[in-house]
């Protein structure tokens, strides 16, 4: 066994060395002080946007609630309002619930630094969109 000299002496430089080289090694993008990319806080607020999709174009705003609850409208008269609720899961945005029609509305995104939503919306009757919101 070498002498607790020799093993403080290469032991620590060594340790130290593979520290800064498995940091220096990451993948992450963002800089020094930001927050890594993606959904990592809390979401409440009010999004506006746009959407887009089999009913055409349209501006989008989304008030997402503390107590999961959420609601869409839109200025183009074919997606007329849904209520529902969602929730995040990992990294990924999830909202449903029924339109004016009683059809379900399902929303799948993600975000970027909790500023910006983009995915996509299924309507439980086929038809297929985007979103694509921030926060104001």
């Amino acid at each position: 066994m070498p002498a607790p000299d020799v093993r403080r002496r290469y032991l620590l430089p060594a340790l130290s060395a593979l520290a800064v080289l498995l940091l220096a090694c990451s993948d992450d993008s963002s800089g020094p002080g930001e927050a890594n990319p993606g959904i990592s806080g809390p979401l409440v607020g009010t999004w506006t946007g746009h959407v887009n999709g089999t009913l055409g174009a349209g501006s989008l705003t989304m008030p997402l609630n503390a107590d999961s609850t959420m609601s869409l409208t839109s200025d183009n008269e074919h997606y007329c309002r849904m209520d529902g609720t969602w929730t995040v899961a990992g990294a990924v945005f999830t909202a449903s619930g029924r339109d004016c029609a009683g059809l379900l509305i399902t929303l799948t995104g993600s975000g970027t630094r909790n500023v910006r939503l983009t995915g996509t919306w299924t309507r439980s009757n086929g038809m297929t969109g985007s979103f694509d919101v921030t926060r104001d």
